[in-house]
């Protein structure tokens, strides 16, 4: 079949057509006579019992052979992910780039995808579109041998009926509920602390990860066979998110000493120094036995986010999401063996009473009826009972604190919603199955929801479009005299800014506040590159944000050596960031 640019071959196969591009002929003709010869292995070898059941049963099933994919594939996919490092490591040196170091970021997700496609035997996908809903399933099988055929191992020792599902919320964007698979976890902590620990650098030491590892692994042995959480937003509150808790007790003598060993392994080691990476000084303090009520002792703490540039877009969000500080509180709730906690909200206090009063009412029920959106949810999914894990998730209320906070101004949206994505899974002889169902009703209401933002971004931009045809013609090129002066308060507010043009290349320094605010008022929200400020000695846009190195007095554009810090000096090579982290590594050998 051929076109004017694009040629497909295609030839009959039994029943069935092959289909390949025009350079893949010879390949074509030996898959095609490997399908119909006599001692061709067959698909059906390759899978399990559940997977030849879905593709003959199912009204679409894909299967892809990852092993192949990785082959034939893979390093065209690794040489565009190397592209896209370069693309963000050019937007880092501008100044606007996201927190991190985009290069150790970017080798994170690639190790990550090689170790999918090396691990990873084959996935395969089912579609199920009813009138009401339609049905996906996911299936993972991995390698037999490899890392990920262990973690898929079924927990025999756990009840597969979940009972803290009562305990999820009606109005939620999240519910999630699980019995607690303690080899997955176990191995999915140990692995995500290794990224962590990637990203940190050199501040993160192999005798700091180890301890986090072996923490992570006492808090999920200390725990029962079940948990539950539900996850609240809010447009209108602060901080927008709530979290409450219900977690099965296990072991309560080491369930309490990890707790009190939580403020040393948050405040130090590769889970501190992560955030240090991304620009974020965290701080975690916690006080015990603060409260009591009906009974049951009530600790608290805090989590601060403190951005080490404040002004920045996104030292704004952390500062929505988080505020001053992200407030806990929980209590061990001995008769029931659980314990109960709530995060964020605008009232923690109260939060954690009401959550103890559910428990303690649920304790006289026989039997609790668990939430009308979960039953819902449930109903949704035929095989919910045996999963592993279940819960749903409300993309509208999401949306809603996602405009709220955001730092660029985004139209409200008020879009009343009661469906959810509903989803469940199981694990177990190295594999793992995810089934989700969305409703049509949520697409509906998705629907509505992204026409109302269209609709109030399309009137704003009418808006601006009249003010700016009412307005005579600027007289200069700086649109920047309504944000103030653009002197350094101080040392910690200045930062330097260079001119690309190469006739000028005028250096000076700039308050950060006024930079940040620049941004936020000319920033195209759709594009990663900065806006360009004005420069002084020239009159263009063409001011970037620079580094001057301590050592030679050079001012540089940031990330002017490829793969390094970002104020790596191209001509001396110093570099403060390395410098100072230097100056860490020492001061905590010599207090060892």
């Amino acid at each position: 079949m051929t076109g004017k640019t694009k040629t497909t071959l295609i030839t009959k196969v039994g029943g069935y057509a092959l289909i390949s591009s025009k350079n893949n002929y010879d390949r074509l003709v030996a898959t095609a006579k490997s399908i119909s010869g006599s001692t061709a292995t067959g698909l059906a070898r390759t899978l399990d019992a559940d997977e030849i059941d879905k593709a003959a049963k199912e009204p679409l099933w894909v299967y892809g052979n990852v092993q192949l994919v990785s082959k034939t594939f893979g390093p065209m996919v690794f040489a565009q992910l190397e592209n896209i490092k370069t693309m963000m490591e050019k937007t880092n040196a501008s100044g606007q780039a996201p927190f991190g170091d985009p290069a150790a970021i970017m080798n994170m997700y690639v190790s990550i995808l090689k170790t999918l496609m090396k691990e990873t035997q084959f996935f395969g996908l089912t579609f199920r579109p009813k009138p009401d809903v339609c049905n996906l399933t996911m299936s993972i099988v991995a390698v037999p041998g490899t890392d990920m055929a262990n973690m898929f191992v079924a927990d025999t020792s756990t009840d597969r009926e979940n009972k803290l599902l009562a305990y999820l919320e009606d109005g939620a964007t999240m519910n999630f509920g699980f019995n607690l698979n303690k080899t997955f976890a176990n191995q999915l902590n140990s692995k995500s602390i290794d990224m962590l620990a990637t990203i940190a650098g050199e501040s993160t030491t192999a005798e700091e990860t180890a301890k986090v590892k072996t923490w992570l692994a006492d808090v999920t042995n200390a725990l029962g066979e079940s948990l539950a959480f539900s996850l609240s937003t809010y447009a209108k509150q602060k901080p927008p998110l709530a979290v409450e808790y219900v977690a099965a007790v296990k072991d309560e003598k080491t369930f309490n000493r990890v707790l009190a060993e939580a403020t040393q392994m948050v405040n130090a080691g590769p889970i501190a120094n992560f955030y240090k990476s991304m620009g974020v000084e965290i701080t975690y303090t916690m006080s015990r036995d603060v409260d009591r009520y009906k009974g049951v002792s009530i600790d608290s703490a805090k989590l601060v986010m403190k951005p080490t540039e404040p002004n920045s877009p996104q030292a704004q969000l952390i500062d929505a999401v988080y505020g001053p500080g992200l407030q806990y509180r929980w209590g061990i709730m001995r008769a029931d063996r659980l314990c109960v906690c709530v995060i964020g909200g605008d009232d923690v206090d109260s939060s954690i009473r009401k959550l103890i009063d559910k428990v303690k009412a649920g304790r006289r029920q026989q039997e609790q009826q668990m939430a009308a959106e979960i039953n819902a949810a449930m109903g949704l999914l035929p095989e919910a009972d045996k999963a592993d894990f279940v819960g749903t998730y409300n993309y509208i209320r999401l949306l809603k604190m996602a405009t709220a906070i955001a730092p660029v101004p985004m139209p409200e949206m008020d879009i009343p919603t009661k469906s959810n994505i509903a989803f469940a899974g199981k694990i177990g002889g190295g594999k793992m199955a995810l089934e989700v169902a969305v409703p049509k009703e949520h697409l509906t209401e998705l629907t509505a929801a992204f026409q109302m933002l269209q609709q109030q971004k399309l009137e704003e931009l009418k808006k601006q479009q009249q003010k700016t045809a009412t307005q005579p013609p600027p007289d200069d090129k700086k649109p920047t005299k309504d944000l103030g002066d653009d002197r350094p308060t101080d040392d910690q507010d200045a930062m330097w800014v260079k001119c690309k043009i190469k006739d000028c290349t005028a250096a000076y320094q700039i308050s950060k506040k006024y930079y940040y605010g620049y941004l936020r008022k000319n920033q195209d929200p759709m594009s990663m590159k900065p806006a360009n400020l004005v420069c002084k000695k020239c009159g263009k846009e063409s001011i970037y944000r620079a580094e001057k190195c301590d050592k030679c007095g050079l001012v540089f554009k940031r990330g002017s050596v490829p793969h390094d810090f970002a104020d790596r000096c191209p001509t001396c090579k110093y570099s403060e960031t390395e410098e100072k982290r230097r100056r860490a590594r020492e001061a905590k050998r010599q207090t060892e």
